[in-house]
């Protein structure tokens, strides 16, 4: 079995979710959010700055794509609450972030 330090090694990550479990409870809505994106990185070398914000920028737009989130805008697309897809999205971008375990990557996100 792949583990997690297996995929940050590999240079690609598969940004998956389930709304339901962790952000969406709280709301008590029957809507879960679903879905995966795969997000490469092999070319990057997340020890420099750019390197760790075109993942980040990647990151942002993967976890917006699977919560449903319009990229552009930041907008909803329909389907789940806003409250909930804001929730997804703070959720995927986070676990995501925690799983390429980049300093510089973790620095940019805590903002």
């Amino acid at each position: 079995m792949i583990g997690v330090r297996d995929i940050g090694k590999a240079g690609f990550l598969v940004l998956m979710l389930t709304a339901g479990a962790a952000s969406a409870a709280p709301f008590g809505g029957p809507e879960t959010v679903k879905g995966s994106v795969a997000v490469s990185y092999a070319e990057l070398d997340l020890t420099k700055p750019a390197g760790a914000t075109a993942l980040y920028e990647r990151l942002q737009r993967a976890a917006a794509e699977v919560c449903g989130l319009n990229v552009r805008t930041v907008g909803l697309t329909g389907g789940a609450s806003t409250a909930q897809k804001k929730a997804c999205y703070q959720d995927a971008l986070s676990r995501a972030v925690a799983q390429v375990d980049a300093p510089l990557l973790e620095a940019q996100h805590a903002g």
